[in-house]
Parts: C-alpha cells; sequence; structure tokens
C-alpha cells in the first residue's frame, strides 16, 4: 500500500506508480481512491506502457 500526498511531494503518476511496485502490474489488482480524472489518468498511462492491472478497485472521491 502506497499513500500519496501531493501536497508533502510530487504529484501520483503512471510513471510513479510503476516504479513504486516490486512487481509487473499487469498481474496485479490496483485499489484506488481519488478524483476520477486522476485515477483515468493514470490508467491512460499505464496502458501506454504496457503495464494494464488486472483489475482495478476504485472508490469514487472528489474534493469540492
Amino acid at each position: 500500500m502506497h499513500v500519496v500526498v501531493s501536497a508533502e511531494g510530487p504529484r501520483l503518476n503512471a510513471e510513479r506508480l510503476a516504479r513504486l511496485e516490486p512487481f509487473a502490474l499487469p498481474g496485479a489488482d490496483l485499489f484506488y481512491c481519488g478524483p476520477a480524472g486522476l485515477r483515468d489518468a493514470i490508467l491512460a498511462g499505464l496502458k501506454t506502457m504496457g503495464q494494464s492491472p488486472r483489475r482495478v478497485h476504485a472508490e469514487a472521491f472528489e474534493l469540492r
């Protein structure tokens, strides 16, 4: 599990997520809580890298 707080460091993106994990993401389940736009951008980036997770479990979270 990784908790990323953008106010305390670099924002999460596909490249950073792939670097954080010691295993290939295509065989993994990704559990995600955050805004839909960020989730979509990360998933698109992972797909471009050939690192699409096996399944994605998402919980909608938006700051208003």
